[in-house]
């Protein structure tokens, strides 16, 4: 009667399901170790060099776009195609320009703050 039966403690051979039966010593360490299943891509994008790269090329990115746009708009027409991106670059200056300001007034201010501390 004992040969009839395949599911034991001790046996090794596969079961039914597709598992292989084992005595249980060994389970504690196999739940405890976590799945790396991380592709080259996601490994890539989170390290720093990509981090670091990846500023400059949505830089690129978008002024290609913007480009684009401006020759999508002049439909040829070079006097308007240059009006256009003028205007984009003042205002792209004007705005740099005002967030050098606020920034550079916020870290007086925060500079104020540390010094009336001590």
């Amino acid at each position: 009667m004992a040969t009839g039966s395949r599911k034991t403690s001790t046996s090794r051979r596969p079961s039914g399901n597709g598992r292989q039966a084992s005595s249980g010593r060994g389970r504690s360490s196999r739940k405890t170790q976590p799945v790396q299943n991380q592709s080259f891509l996601e490994k890539l994008v989170s390290t720093s060099i990509m981090r670091r790269m990846s500023m400059p090329i949505i830089f690129i990115a978008a002024i290609l776009v913007i480009v684009g746009i401006d020759l999508l708009l002049s439909w040829n027409d070079f006097s308007g195609f240059f009006k256009i991106l003028g205007i984009e670059l003042l205002v792209a200056v004007v705005v740099w320009i005002l967030k050098l300001v606020f920034n550079k007034s916020k870290s007086s201010d925060d500079t104020d703050n540390t010094v009336t501390e001590v």
